[in-house]
């Protein structure tokens, strides 16, 4: 079965080092996804990449933070939620909104659990 629906994907790039308080930013913005039960977050570890002209890597000779994607999508509704929640925490970060058309693809039939 296939269900199709309109949302909203919203991309906040960060380096693995950024902090809220005396926690990773990354797992800060993770929680505040969990507690205001938005529909879902993937985070990404990348290998390279640049703001303000800085390169970030992470690697056995380097001494920067690796870059982090985190991709969430939900409502436009819950999409403005997290954003007025994580407004504080956000300072330095580059954050992307796209509306996406989403295609959520389920078996027909339930599946078997042993």
């Amino acid at each position: 079965m296939k269900h199709e629906f309109e949302a909203v994907l919203l991309r906040i790039h960060l380096n693995e080092d950024d902090r809220s308080g005396d926690r990773p930013l990354h797992e800060a913005i993770l929680d505040t996804c969990r507690t205001l039960d938005i529909a879902g977050v993937t985070g990404f570890r990348a290998l390279t990449g640049f703001h303000a002209s800085v390169i970030h890597r992470k690697g056995a000779f380097s001494d920067s933070s690796a870059p982090v994607v985190l991709t969430i999508i939900d409502t436009e509704e819950n999409i403005r939620r997290l954003q007025q929640e994580l407004a504080p925490i956000l300072a330095d970060a580059l954050v992307l909104c796209s509306r996406v058309r989403a295609i959520r693809l389920a078996p027909d039939t339930p599946r078997k659990t042993d």
